[in-house]
C-alpha cells in the first residue's frame, strides 16, 4: 500500500512540474535580492519514517516562509509548516491522531536563470507533536494523550519558476531529522519511546517577492 501511495506521488509531481514549465515559462524574472524579502504560501504531503510512519499515514501539510535576502545569492528563511495525522491501521492500533508542526529559521542559498530560480535551504528547526491514542483496556476505554517537542535540522531543494513580474510557483522535497523526548501507549504497545525521527515532505510553494 505505502509502495503505491509513493509511486503515485511521484507521478503526480512529476507531471506537476511537466505543467508549470510549459505554462508559466514565460514569465518574467526578478529575483530575491539583496534587502528584498519574500512571503511564500506552502501546502503539500508530509509523512514519516520508522515507528511514527508505521503508526500514522501520511497526511496534507501547510504553511508559510519568510525569505529575507543578504545578497543576491543568499537569504535568511524563516518556515512554518503544520500537519495532522491519523493511524494506518485502526485494527491493530485503536483511534490514534497527530499534530506536527515545524518551525524552522536557516540559511537559503540560490541562483536565478532566466525564468527559473534553484534554491537550497538548511534550517535548524524545533518541532512540536501532540499525540492522542484511544484503544480498548478490557471493558474500558483508555486515552493517552502527550505534547512533545523536539530540535533538529532540515533540509530542502526545490525550483520557482517566475509566473509574473514578482511571483513564482514551485515545487520543493524536504528531509527533517528531530530529536524528541515521545513516550507514549497505543493499544497494542503501551511503552514506545521514540528518541529520534525523520519525515519527509514534497511541498507546491506560491511566493510574492517585494
Amino acid at each position: 500500500m505505502k509502495t503505491g501511495r509513493h509511486h503515485f506521488t511521484k507521478c503526480f509531481y512529476a507531471v506537476l512540474v511537466a505543467f508549470v514549465l510549459a505554462v508559466f515559462w514565460p514569465g518574467v524574472a526578478t529575483a530575491v535580492e539583496i534587502n528584498e524579502f519574500s512571503l511564500t504560501l506552502q501546502g503539500g504531503g508530509l509523512g514519516f519514517d520508522g515507528k511514527l510512519g508505521d503508526l500514522f499515514a501520511d497526511d496534507l501539510a501547510y504553511g508559510a516562509a519568510f525569505v529575507y535576502g543578504f545578497s543576491d545569492n543568499f537569504a535568511l528563511v524563516f518556515d512554518f509548516l503544520y500537519s495532522e495525522h491519523e493511524q494506518s491501521d485502526r485494527d491493530e492500533y485503536g483511534e490514534l491522531s497527530m499534530t506536527h508542526a515545524t518551525a524552522a529559521l536557516g540559511v537559503r542559498a540560490s541562483y536565478t536563470f532566466s525564468h527559473v530560480m534553484p534554491y537550497l535551504d538548511i534550517c535548524p528547526l524545533a518541532s512540536f507533536a501532540g499525540y492522542e491514542a484511544k484503544y480498548d483496556a478490557g471493558s474500558d476505554v483508555d486515552t493517552d494523550s502527550l505534547d512533545s517537542h523536539g530540535f533538529g535540522g532540515m533540509g530542502t531543494a526545490g525550483f520557482d519558476v517566475f509566473i509574473a513580474d514578482g511571483a513564482t510557483l514551485g515545487l520543493a522535497g524536504r528531509v527533517g531529522m528531530v530529536d524528541t523526548d515521545m513516550d507514549f501507549a497505543t493499544g497494542a504497545d503501551i511503552d514506545n519511546e521514540i528518541n529520534t525521527y525523520t519525515y519527509y515532505a514534497g511541498i507546491v510553494r506560491l511566493s510574492i517577492l517585494y
